[in-house]
């Protein structure tokens, strides 16, 4: 990954390949604000309802979300053997957008089984670039046979 400040204050992070001596950026660059990593959200207190899934299940994922500034938005992806569950993007259910409760519904297919695994992250309100989401967990959590 070759990384570069620009003129503009802004930074730029691009896969690079090397010619020589002279690296080269192969392909689409990402650019972020420093600022965008100054204030990271802080998320805990990961939740699921009901605590034991079934494959099958409609269950809830709730998860505490802290930032000094305040979150934009939060980003959820499920990953579990026998396909991962649809899910709702997260939303805020209680606090505030600097100390608050994000929720998401899910439901897994019948033929789900096995350690699933939320990968949860979050946008602050300072993010300018799109996919600068940041201050992600992993939750693990066991689905049980549909039964």
């Amino acid at each position: 990954m070759l990384f570069r400040s620009l003129s503009n204050g802004r930074n730029e992070f691009c896969v690079a390949f090397t010619i020589g001596t002279l690296n080269q950026c192969s392909g689409p660059t990402v650019s972020i604000e420093a600022r965008d990593w100054l204030h990271t959200p802080t998320i805990s207190d990961i939740t699921t309802s009901p605590v034991v899934i079934h494959g099958g299940d409609r269950f809830t994922i709730n998860a505490r979300i802290v930032d000094d500034v305040g979150v934009r938005s939060a980003l959820l992806h499920v990953e579990v053997t026998g396909g991962g569950p649809g899910c709702t993007n997260p939303t805020l259910i209680s606090g505030d957008t600097r100390n608050g409760i994000w929720s998401a519904d899910c439901a897994l297919p019948p033929d789900a089984v096995g350690q699933a695994v939320i990968h949860l992250s979050a946008m602050n309100e300072t993010s300018t670039s799109s996919g600068a989401y940041i201050g992600g967990v992993e939750y693990r959590f066991e689905v049980l046979p549909a039964g």
